[in-house]
């Protein structure tokens, strides 16, 4: 059966994508994080970071009851064997209420099967191979899955994710899984 969306929901999905408030993420290759310049001088990092060496990423997430919709994406977008293997891998995880504070009808319409691949590419932008080592007290850009950049401030009282403020970060798998879990859906940039 075809489902017909609402012209409004068929809007939302681009809306959402030139919402984009980052740059760049063109066919550039990005390895490492790269440090920011620091503007201002080093204060305390002000989100708290639990430890648990022991637990895979995809335990991380699923420990976190306000990460469950954060999960089902990455099931449904088929991106779940992402958080897995010996790599390193750094997850910048939106909260439940981020997603549904998304406008409009936009958080159904990505979950439509019509919608997989703006789906995948929302989600690959909140994952990278890089392994978050060393932020604190830095400003820096970890290349995401989607090919694309985000940036992380960690020089202030508050640590922020793009525009996303970070409520708590976990780390495991013997430091080669870190997860921000942020307060806001983080969008990719919009193609040139």
């Amino acid at each position: 059966m075809i489902r017909i969306l609402p012209r409004r929901a068929m809007l939302a999905v681009p809306a959402l994508l030139l919402l984009a408030a980052c740059g760049g993420g063109g066919d550039e290759e990005v390895n490492a994080p790269q440090p920011l310049p620091d503007p201002a001088p080093e204060e305390a990092v002000g989100s708290p970071t639990e430890t648990d060496d022991a637990r895979s990423a995809p335990e991380l997430l699923s420990d976190q009851a306000e990460l469950s919709l954060f999960l089902t994406l990455l099931e449904e977008a088929e991106l779940a064997s992402a958080l897995e293997g010996e790599e390193g891998i750094t997850i910048f995880a939106p909260t439940d209420a981020a997603f549904n504070a998304l406008p409009g009808e936009t958080l159904e319409t990505l979950r439509d099967p019509a919608f997989r691949d703006q789906l995948s590419d929302l989600l690959r932008h909140h994952l990278s191979r890089t392994v978050a080592q060393g932020y604190e007290g830095q400003a820096m850009t970890f290349p995401t899955l989607l090919q694309s950049e985000v940036r992380v401030d960690a020089r202030g009282d508050v640590v922020t994710v793009g525009d996303a403020v970070v409520a708590k970060v976990l780390t495991g798998a013997d430091g080669r899984a870190t997860v921000f879990v942020i307060d806001t859906v983080l969008l990719p940039p919009v193609e040139n």
